[in-house]
């Protein structure tokens, strides 16, 4: 029952991404007040479980 899982090792990759991504969120989409600051924040949420 024991199996090895070999992973490829790609966390730095994602964490490039996330950061890309997020990025480039905030950057053309920068959110304005507080309430969009709060909605922003489950999108990027969204990208990082993604």
């Amino acid at each position: 029952m024991n199996e090895s899982f070999n992973h490829a090792g790609t966390w730095g990759l994602a964490l490039i991404v996330i950061v890309l991504i997020s990025w480039f969120f905030y950057r053309y989409f920068a959110p304005k007040n507080w309430r969009e600051w709060a909605g922003a924040g489950v999108v990027q949420a969204f990208i990082i479980a993604l």
